[in-house]
């Protein structure tokens, strides 16, 4: 028998080429930016079982946690621990995953005791809340609390300037120490409830949009420089673009209305027998403070009273909103009002407020004392108010710092007579 053997030719087009590999870089790369967006396992891998970390600090007394901390650091905190000799695959895994929760953990300050100075993160406007430079010995033991006034929650600016280089005193002194935070609370400072969660995913318009507010921001802060000699911190910034991104983006539908800036809007009074109370925050960045304003009127748009503050120290915006709204709330208690509705300008704290969700970040724990506040009360509101509404107050903000720390103002000053005109007209 013959066999007969048929040579095909495969046309030139037709061939079959050899695999072109790339580097896994190259595959994990945006699509946006040349690559096919391929997700980075090892990335993710280690992201969540930070997750598992994140666990034994923030609930040291469960069966887990109190086993790796007897076996592999049990005179240290999971953060500062080491290896260790001959340590478990999963005790290896968790102590590599420590490096994701350094880059967002810190500490809200609340007695201080519990924080050290040198070893702990808490340090506002430093690289990962962390103190850096050269120190005196006696430095290396202390911890917050011993940077405090006695029995009061503020800075011991004596012995802060006595103990640390300016630029490290500077930014101590502007930490905000904030009343509401009474224990000391491991967070996670990219949340705004303070809890770790796992974030990896393709960008879409939400991102889009919080990237483009970070850009203003930046740009914002450069023409600050320029012309003003005044610069910001960046990672506050940054903090400041993600939550005016959130308040447009919750505000988007009032974006059809044009509204020119420049004018005072007009607002809605309240009802006969009721009384608004709007509230606003700022910063102001030469006296490197937080400021807060208040003021009342009544249906006709009179004047009736007012309140400014300020306190060293620069918080988030956030939470600088949420603090005047508390304390607007809080003096009206104090002041035996009823049928009281407070405006503010920030649509994120009045979401929070309305919300069931809870934390352990300085944010939320604010929110869960302006709640306890308004059950107190049952004819109080709390409305949103679009910022070119809230003029008045928001000028108060800006000269908060004419007057003390704490001031009542019974008569109107002159820098919102424009605004209180239009307010009774």
């Amino acid at each position: 028998m013959h066999l007969k053997i048929a040579y095909i030719t495969v046309p030139k087009k037709e061939r079959i080429h050899c695999i072109h590999w790339l580097a896994w870089d190259k595959l994990a790369c945006p699509k946006r930016d040349g690559g096919l967006g391929f997700r980075d396992f090892w990335a993710f891998n280690l992201a969540m079982v930070a997750k598992q970390g994140w666990k034994l600090l923030s609930d040291p007394v469960s069966l887990v946690s109190r086993f790796f901390k007897a076996r592999y650091f049990p005179n240290s905190s999971f953060l500062n621990a080491n290896l260790g000799s001959n340590p478990s695959f999963m005790w290896r895994s968790l102590w590599k995953a420590r490096d994701v929760l350094c880059l967002g953990c810190r500490w809200s300050i609340g007695t201080g005791s519990n924080i050290k100075v040198l070893h702990d993160s808490w340090l506002w406007g430093s690289t990962y809340f962390r103190v850096s430079g050269l120190f005196l010995e006696g430095v290396y033991n202390l911890t917050v609390q011993d940077l405090l006034l006695p029995n009061s929650k503020q800075w011991n600016v004596g012995v802060v300037n006595s103990l640390f280089e300016q630029v490290v005193a500077d930014q101590i002194l502007n930490t905000p120490l904030i009343e509401e935070v009474v224990d000391d609370v491991l967070i996670w400072n990219e949340e705004r409830s303070g809890a770790y969660s796992v974030r990896i995913g393709r960008e879409d318009k939400k991102d889009a949009g919080r990237f483009a507010m970070v850009v203003e921001s930046l740009w914002k802060n450069q023409n600050n420089i320029v012309w003003n000699n005044n610069r910001e911190d960046l990672a506050r910034i940054g903090i400041q673009a993600y939550y005016n991104w959130f308040d447009w983006f919750n505000a988007r539908d009032d974006l059809g209305v044009n509204i020119d800036p420049q004018l005072p809007m007009v607002r809605n009074p309240p009802a006969v027998g009721w009384l608004k109370c709007n509230v606003d925050a700022g910063f102001n960045n030469y006296h490197q403070t937080t400021n807060r304003a208040w003021w009342l009127r009544d249906n006709l748009g009179r004047f009736l009273v007012a309140g400014v503050a300020w306190d060293k120290g620069i918080t988030s915006p956030i939470e600088a909103e949420a603090l005047a709204l508390k304390e607007a709330i809080q003096t009206a208690i104090t002041m035996n009002l009823n049928n009281v509705i407070f405006e503010s300008d920030s649509q994120v704290v009045i979401h929070a407020i309305n919300s069931t969700v809870t934390g352990k970040s300085e944010f939320n724990i604010i929110i869960t004392a302006i709640r306890r506040l308004l059950s107190l009360v049952t004819n109080f509101e709390v409305k949103f108010i679009k910022r070119q509404a809230n003029m008045v107050v928001d000028s108060l903000v800006k000269a908060a710092n004419s007057w003390s720390r704490r001031s009542f103002v019974n008569v109107a000053p002159p820098c919102i007579d424009i605004y209180l005109v239009n307010d009774m007209n």
